[in-house]
């Protein structure tokens, strides 16, 4: 029997006037129509709340909020509000295509706990851009090219997020179990991330849509652009990952993988830290020459993971 689940779709919003009729457009264009559109103000001062109050379809709702400035505050604020099975996330300025979550909802199962899709990118116009894919990701779509949705496995996600969050459909009962997304500062533009490494280390299963099911629009005011360089906050979610190397979930990840991996985020942090002291120079210096040699290691001998 087909399911029919409802789904919470819970939009950000800030000065985006320029773009949000169009993503709450590719919304309505939903084959799948069980869901509820939760879009959450963040302060604005341009001419959203009358675009949004434009719209009259009662399965929308618009919730006007004091300026927050963390945009993960803001989608915590829609999830805690939402009345759905399952929360989808898009952002005010990415478009879904109009099958997106009737695909999503046919990989329901059991220990199913996110959603993924593949994506594109677009313009301020919404002219696809070319992206460079990595070799990973490149892999992974190839292997999964002729199937309707399947498991990702760790190790993939493990070597680096490709996840795009306007293709993300998350479980309502996850967040009670393993909390909200982080909305500590600096982890500010990552946090999506952060809360992946968590649900992984949960035991929790991420299936992927191998089909473009969003475009990710790319223009001025991106937040993606203006993530924090401050050496606090890389230093903050390389940790992070640092401590998802220890969780049993990792566990399938390949040793010779997991080596490389730890030296590589030793070297990542030691870089930040190289001008503190001649000290934290010369642990740089030790740390890079380890990760070379690892890396040269692994694509002798472990070239079906890279």
């Amino acid at each position: 029997m087909r399911q029919t689940p409802l789904v919470s779709i819970v939009v950000p919003v800030y000065n985006g006037e320029m773009f949000l009729a169009e993503t709450i457009d590719s919304i309505l264009a939903q084959s799948y129509e069980n869901w509820e559109l939760l879009l959450i103000d963040d302060g604005s001062t341009d001419g959203s709340a009358e675009i949004i109050r434009g719209y009259s379809d009662e399965r929308i709702q618009y919730v006007k909020g004091e300026r927050k400035g963390n945009p993960a505050g803001v989608r915590n604020l829609g999830i805690s509000l939402a009345k759905g099975e399952w929360i989808a996330l898009c952002d005010q300025d990415d478009l879904w295509v109009p099958y997106k979550l009737e695909r999503q909802v046919m990989c329901i199962g059991d220990g199913v706990g996110m959603i993924v899709g593949s994506s594109n990118s677009i313009d301020e116009d919404g002219n696809p851009i070319p992206r460079i894919v990595s070799k990973t990701k490149t892999m992974i779509e190839g292997f999964l090219s002729n199937k309707s949705c399947v498991q990702i496995p760790n190790f993939v996600l493990f070597r680096e997020n490709y996840i795009m969050n306007s293709t993300v459909l998350v479980k309502r009962t996850i967040f009670d179990k393993i909390g909200m997304l982080s909305e500590d500062p600096d982890l500010r533009g990552v946090e999506d991330y952060e809360f992946l490494i968590r649900l992984l280390c949960n035991g929790y299963v991420i299936s992927y849509v191998p089909q473009i099911l969003a475009s990710w629009r790319q223009h001025s005011s991106n937040l993606t652009k203006e993530i924090h360089t401050k050496s606090v906050h890389r230093r903050r979610i390389l940790h992070h990952l640092m401590e998802a190397l220890t969780c049993k979930e990792f566990g399938e990840v390949p040793r010779i993988l997991r080596f490389q991996r730890i030296l590589e985020l030793r070297f990542k942090i030691s870089k930040i830290e190289q001008r503190r002291s001649f000290r934290h120079r010369l642990i740089y210096l030790m740390r890079f020459v380890q990760w070379v040699v690892s890396k040269r290691f692994l694509r002798l001998f472990g070239k079906s993971y890279y």
